[in-house]
């Protein structure tokens, strides 16, 4: 009797609920599958015989808050940039990049009206001095901006996204970043405040666009703007701005 039960009290997980088949506790980092406990969620995945799938890198926020990125086909566990709190697994549908040089805004990729760019002098999301610097010719000018060189081809009628980070800058004093699709003379974009971490629509004609702000660690803004392109050749912009 006392080695039946030595073995039964052997083969189980304490912090397995009772009955559980397979346990996936993302809080803890806590995995069981196919009646063992595993290190890693994807090994976890792989043996319970479910299929994850992802065809490049992606990245999320660890539990240090930095932003890092994970290899193709490995699961994402996301934390807040700020607060450290997790928030579980991160799943995304796919997307295709339709813009280039996302963070070396100093190339020639990149068209500078009013400004020039000093580039990885700021610590990045990802903790690394790769954050480049806007600095306006002067700060009163209006037309200040940063956008593609080469306009990007589009489908009328898509709904399409568009994420980037900003930070505000002691030395100049600018509150507000307007960031979105720049038509050369009209803006279909979002106005995101540095300072008090909110955003809104800046919009001239078409469908309304949809804007929101996130943490993005190391004092970052995270800035997300989608809209329903009504034209099929547009530039991604960045501004900065007094007021939204």
């Amino acid at each position: 009797m006392s080695t039946l039960l030595a073995r039964k009290l052997a083969r189980h997980v304490p912090w397995l609920p009772r009955g559980a088949k397979e346990h996936f506790d993302l809080r803890s980092g806590r995995y069981f599958a196919g009646r063992r406990d595993h290190a890693t969620l994807a090994a976890a995945f792989a043996a319970a015989g479910f299929t994850f799938a992802r065809a490049s890198q992606a990245s999320r926020f660890n539990e240090a808050g930095l932003l890092v990125y994970e290899a193709a086909a490995a699961p994402r566990l996301d934390y807040h940039p700020a607060t450290l709190a997790p928030l579980g697994l991160l799943l995304e549908r796919a997307m295709t990049p339709l813009i280039a040089n996302g963070e070396a805004l100093d190339n020639a990729y990149w068209t500078k009206n009013l400004c020039a760019v000093s580039p990885n002098q700021d610590a990045a999301p990802d903790g690394t001095a790769t954050g480049d610097r806007m600095i306006p010719n002067a700060t009163t000018s209006s037309g200040i901006r940063i956008s593609n060189a080469t306009v990007v081809t589009l489908t009328s009628g898509t709904r399409y996204a568009l994420s980037g980070f900003a930070k505000p800058d002691g030395a100049f004093g600018v509150p507000h970043v307007t960031f979105g699709f720049d038509y050369s003379v009209l803006w279909h974009a979002g106005w995101y405040s540095l300072q008090q971490r909110a955003a809104g629509v800046v919009q001239q004609g078409g469908p309304s666009p949809q804007t929101m702000v996130r943490e993005g660690g190391n004092g970052w803004l995270r800035c997300l703007f989608s809209h329903v392109t009504t034209a099929t050749a547009q530039r991604v912009g960045v501004a900065p701005s007094a007021s939204n």
